[in-house]
């Protein structure tokens, strides 16, 4: 039987801690939800009732909105929401008939207009060395989107900023009808910047054991030099398949943010959009967005980041040291005769085993910092 005495096998773990701090790493838990601290906006809905109206005072004449309905209403609901393109008999509800974490998410129904176009945004403010956002979302459609009266109906996701003369805009366009994926770029992009690419409904027709999807797009921009970064919907990376590794940002002159030569601060603009085809409007349809998450992705290495990492560095190259120490002095403790100079020698391999397994301890806490 082999036996390890209390000493060596201190050392054993205090190695194997060395050994392995490169691959340890914090994780947050199954259905817990953390937000990173770079977060610029955060929404799941779950602090509101199924019912709520995010297009609060639509048609009412309140909160600054128009008494009347149609396209490019400019409004504000009481929720931080907004919206521009109002198509009549539309919608964005909070609502519990179907959330990717439960228990509700924003539900949109299409315009009952033909060739309608229905949407919601918010604007979300940055700081002043915030270059690249990202957007992170949760989005579900019905079967009805696809293959409804008219059928190819179009979902977008975008982000968008200002200069002081053009909107720009990192957009995807998503037609599950005609099986494709798009971002619209004034770059010349291989088929317009189109894929081919199947979204399934949630309640997709087609499907036997594929039910239920969810789909995660997440988008990362650069709003200072106005270029797509990253466009990902579910596995698929949509900038790759289309060969490229950025693309311009599309735009269109807009000079708001500017006013009679006093600028205002310019913020990012989140957007969700469903826009009817010209045979559309028979029939509403729907889709879900829930989880949203938009990030300042922006990389800023700072003199702390440095410090810490050169000290990390030196405090593992420290704690290696002691442990090669640690087990030496054991080695040495059992191969002397005797016993008090032994008692001595595993004193100091204990001593220098504590003193090893506390540097790993701080070095684990400035990894992570």
């Amino acid at each position: 039987m082999i036996s390890i005495s209390k000493p060596k096998l201190l050392a054993l773990v205090v190695i194997g801690l060395f050994l392995f701090l490169p691959i340890i790493s914090s994780a947050h838990g199954l259905y817990e939800v953390t937000v990173p601290g770079n977060t610029l906006f955060a929404e799941d809905f779950n602090e509101y009732a199924s019912g709520v109206d995010l297009h609060n005072g639509y048609g009412t004449g309140v909160n600054g909105c128009p008494a009347t309905s149609g396209t490019a209403n400019q409004c504000a609901s009481k929720n931080g929401w907004g919206w521009y393109d109002n198509g009549l008999g539309g919608y964005a509800h909070v609502s519990n008939n179907n959330s990717y974490s439960g228990p509700v998410a924003m539900e949109m129904a299409s315009s009952t207009v033909v060739g309608g176009k229905f949407d919601i945004h918010h604007i979300i403010p940055t700081s002043n060395t915030t270059t690249v956002v990202s957007l992170s979302v949760y989005m579900a459609f019905d079967n009805f989107t696809r293959n409804g009266s008219g059928g190819n109906n179009q979902m977008t996701v975008s982000i968008e900023t200002w200069d002081y003369g053009l909107k720009y805009e990192c957009v995807l366009f998503v037609t599950p009808g005609s099986a494709s994926v798009q971002i619209s770029s004034p770059d010349p992009l291989p088929n317009s910047g189109s894929i081919n690419l199947r979204i399934a409904a949630y309640d997709d027709t087609r499907m036997v054991y594929d039910t239920g999807n969810w789909h995660h797009v997440q988008i990362t921009c650069d709003i200072k030099n106005h270029r797509y970064l990253s466009v990902v919907i579910d596995n698929w990376n949509v900038l790759g398949q289309l060969g490229v590794t950025s693309a311009a940002m599309d735009s269109l002159s807009d000079a708001e943010i500017l006013l009679a030569g006093k600028p205002f601060t310019i913020p990012v603009r989140m957007e969700f959009a469903q826009v009817n085809q010209v045979t559309s409007g028979l029939k509403q349809w729907h889709k879900w967005m829930d989880d949203i998450v938009v990030t300042d992705v922006t990389t800023i290495p700072t003199q702390g980041f440095f410090a810490a990492n050169e000290l990390w560095k030196a405090v593992a190259a420290m704690g290696s040291m002691m442990s090669v120490v640690t087990m030496y002095s054991s080695v040495r403790a059992y191969q002397e005769p005797d016993p008090l100079r032994r008692r001595m020698k595993l004193m100091v391999a204990v001593v220098f085993a504590v003193g090893a397994g506390t540097l790993a301890v701080f070095a684990i806490i400035l990894s992570h910092l």
